[in-house]
């Protein structure tokens, strides 16, 4: 009778540990399925729940600032052909490390990674605000429209009446476009919105025009 309580409560006691692994093992599961999700998340822009986007507010655009498509499509490019390039490298690293066991070599893996990595990121910026067609800003009757990411629900919308002033700033085939608020978080106090044209300079000079334009009409004043 006593052997029989040993042998159940042996079993027991097995069948306790063996459901204790069975969690950590779905625990770390779990937990490697919420990295993966953040490494697909930051590098292509897939992966868990996302919080839902605030409901933009219905306005009528005045002045839509469109993104230089040649220049995403250019930089794109060349940010493909140096995440290849990375790639290649790491693998030739690799296969040397294995052949020679030199540490050097698994180091220089480690580098080339982490740049393809790096670089894969600013690629993806470049094709998902070509694909998804994302103005650079965009200016309504009642709001401004700042598009820092390539999902227009995710604008930053500022109302004329909370722009305490602005600055436009002309650097070769670029225009810096600062805004000045209570609600700019930059340590500077301005939110730079970045409209780079290297392939439609010509255009710059009169949307310039256009911006100070609308910006005299909200009465928003011009900091030299």
């Amino acid at each position: 009778m006593a052997k029989k309580k040993k042998v159940a409560s042996a079993t027991k006691k097995d069948a306790s540990t063996a459901v204790e692994q069975t969690e950590e093992r779905l625990g770390a599961a779990g937990t490697a399925k919420k990295v993966s999700e953040n490494v697909l998340g930051d590098m292509l822009g897939v992966g868990g729940k996302k919080k839902e986007p605030l409901e933009r507010p219905d306005d009528k655009i005045v002045l839509a600032v469109e993104e230089d498509r040649t220049r995403l499509v250019v930089q794109g490019a060349g940010l493909l052909l140096a995440v290849l390039f990375a790639l290649v490298a790491t693998l030739v690293f690799w296969g040397a490390a294995n052949l020679t066991g030199n540490v050097v070599f698994l180091l220089l893996v480690i580098v080339f990674l982490t740049v393809a990595w790096f670089v894969s990121r600013a690629m993806g910026k470049r094709f998902n605000r070509l694909f998804s067609h994302t103005n650079v800003i965009d200016f309504g009757e009642r709001h401004i429209f700042v598009y820092e990411r390539a999902d227009p629900k995710k604008a930053l919308v500022i109302p004329y009446k909370d722009i305490k002033n602005y600055r436009l700033i002309r650097q070769g085939r670029a225009m810096r476009l600062l805004l000045s608020g209570a609600w700019v978080t930059h340590p500077s106090g301005y939110q730079l919105v970045d409209i780079n044209r290297p392939f439609k300079a010509d255009t710059l000079d009169e949307l310039s025009h256009q911006v100070a334009q609308i910006m005299r009409e909200h009465r928003v004043s011009a900091r030299v």
